[in-house]
């Protein structure tokens, strides 16, 4: 290599550093843009990995002491006489079923009479008991609405139902949401076989944001049931504890049982965006902290999730030209370019490894798309350079007269310094030897500042 050419050489990577330090500074802003653009979902993990790995909330829940406080509750209710009359007990349950249909079309008041005239045939009418509580609660008469519960609960071991309403109501009216937990729990564990009884419980724990218990509790229900919902919040779960490799493959497992799930879309859409976002946060926080190994890992995993987006290969394409992996940075660079052919930083990217391999006028032509919409010093001063290795002189110094009008104090001289090598070169040695003397009295200019203020 000429001792010219090792100057260019060394020119270029000197803009690559300037052009590595406005990267790395605009890095976090252009993740945290995107994310905020396509990810800003209800249940959505933060994006560290420093962060615990299982965003759950830590709980405080305590299954023993929650049962003493519902057992004095339950001990305040009187259980209601039975009733002797075979005939009037039936009547109560016929009176209660019609209540139903009209409690099932939203006529609460008129099914509340109904209720309340079973409840006159039979006071142990269970299903009166229960569904009268649901128009309650309708009707913001919570407290009426728990005694019937109660009550319901002391008539029946199988009370499933009861427990689940009071969860609600509890959770609704007094947010005593340790109650709400484990009248849900009570419901679950006395209907372990039926798939609908678990819906509210998980709803509450991913309103919790408690992603650990929901995991097991989950993971049960996908064994049991192998449900749609089931495989929905299980998923949930695995997303909310940052495992979303797993989420994914879980999504895609429920899909295959139920393909026209519109949940399970949905919620593979919301995982798959999560988890493109997080790799990119994750990559680049590596980047800065010089782990580029597992920062391409994270870059890698991005790419798989959504190969269609550009960012996954520019992101890896720049960190690959940090490391002089200058081919691999440009195959990656090139697939990014086809992906968004408006974005300049790409451009920018690419021409630095372009020209680092020899390829000097694809850098001068990915240095032009570059600067369409904004000039500045650095692809200007790097286009200028290739312009130079190409023995077009003339274009070097038009673009480096632009650049000098654009540097700062520290690229100035190193900018007056290249045109008075490319002046030289194009025989202009008066012109070669000004720039020189201007660099290099700039040059002694900012050493005695430095001086005057080291003292």
């Amino acid at each position: 290599m000429s001792r010219i050419e090792a100057l260019l050489l060394f020119c270029l990577c000197f803009l690559l550093v300037l052009h590595n330090e406005a990267l790395a500074s605009g890095r976090s802003e252009f993740c945290n843009n995107a994310d905020a653009e396509a990810f800003g979902k209800k249940h959505t993990p933060s994006q560290s990995l420093d962060s615990s790995l299982g965003n759950s909330v830590e709980s405080q829940y305590d299954s023993a002491r929650q049962a003493k406080i519902f057992s004095a509750r339950l001990a305040r209710v009187v259980i209601p006489k039975a009733c002797n009359s075979p005939a009037k007990v039936k009547e109560a349950r016929r009176v209660a079923e019609r209540g139903r249909k009209l409690l099932m079309s939203k006529h609460d008041s008129r099914a509340l009479c109904l209720f309340n005239r079973a409840l006159n045939l039979d006071l142990r009418c269970y299903p009166a008991l229960v569904n009268r509580s649901v128009a309650l609660s309708d009707l913001h008469r919570y407290d009426e609405a728990e005694r019937d519960l109660l009550q319901a609960i002391l008539l029946r071991s199988d009370n499933a139902e009861a427990f689940n309403n009071l969860g609600t109501i509890y959770e609704e009216r007094d947010q005593n949401l340790d109650l709400a937990r484990y009248c849900y729990e009570r419901a679950v564990e006395q209907r372990p076989g039926n798939e609908v009884m678990p819906t509210n419980l998980f709803e509450f724990l991913l309103e919790q944001e408690d992603y650990n218990e929901l995991l097991e509790r989950s993971k049960v229900a996908v064994l049991r049931f192998a449900s749609a919902s089931s495989y929905d919040y299980y998923s949930t779960a695995l997303w909310g504890t940052r495992r979303f490799d797993e989420a994914l493959v879980a999504v895609e497992k429920g899909l295959k049982l139920f393909p026209v799930s519109k949940d399970l879309l949905a919620r593979r859409c919301e995982i798959s965006s999560a988890a493109f976002s997080f790799y990119l946060d994750e990559g680049a926080f590596l980047e800065k902290r010089k782990c580029f190994s597992q920062a391409l890992q994270f870059y890698g995993k991005a790419i798989a999730v959504f190969p269609s987006d550009y960012r996954g290969y520019y992101y890896r394409g720049a960190l690959l030209g940090r490391l002089d992996r200058e081919y691999e940075a440009i195959r990656d660079l090139n697939i990014a370019c086809r992906l968004a052919p408006d974005c300049s930083l790409i451009y920018e990217s690419r021409s630095f490894s372009r020209a680092l391999t020899g390829q000097y006028a694809g850098a001068v032509a990915d240095l032009t798309k570059s600067m369409r919409s904004r000039r500045s010093f650095v692809p200007l001063s790097t286009r200028s350079l290739a312009y130079s290795s190409m023995r077009d002189y003339d274009s070097a110094i038009k673009d480096l007269d632009e650049a000098l009008t654009l540097s700062d104090k520290r690229t100035a001289i190193s900018c007056l310094r290249w045109r008075s090598d490319a002046k030289w070169r194009a025989g202009d040695l008066v012109g070669a030897a000004l720039d020189r003397v201007n660099a290099e009295y700039k040059q002694w200019n900012e050493r005695a500042a430095w001086s005057q203020f080291g003292h």
